[in-house]
């Protein structure tokens, strides 16, 4: 089964063995790993929520180097999502703030999520 067309999503999602980690939260950027071990060469689409909202649907199609060494397809199942200027307000309002990611399509949370990130105010920006 290819990466493109193919079986339907819910019957993607039924087979899929996923995998990943939430390796980074912090008031610059998000990121991570996420992949189908029954699909390893075709990338998996992540949600990052701030608590219950949803930030972003990205796809975790990035290279990394350790992931191919581990064997994990060609390695291209990293993500990393900037805080923009758009997220910026939301972020940097000097509370806490749930950062979590998951398999879009599923219920799979990566490993090491939710992280936690509490950003200073910055001056003029509220």
């Amino acid at each position: 089964m290819g990466c493109v067309g193919g079986a339907p999503a819910a019957e993607i999602a039924a087979l899929a063995a996923y995998d990943g980690y939430h390796d980074t939260a912090n008031c610059n950027y998000i990121d991570g790993w996420a992949w189908d071990a029954n699909r390893p060469d075709c990338p998996v689409n992540v949600n990052v929520y701030d608590g219950d909202t949803l930030l972003q649907t990205l796809p975790a199609d990035r290279p990394r180097d350790d992931l191919a060494r581990s064997g994990m397809g060609a390695g291209r199942h990293g993500f990393r999502y900037p805080l923009g200027d758009r997220l910026m307000k939301r972020i940097r309002d000097g509370r806490p703030h749930s950062i979590r990611v998951t398999v879009a399509g599923s219920e799979f949370a990566l490993r090491s999520t939710p992280k936690t990130i509490n950003c200073p105010i910055i001056p003029g920006l509220q």
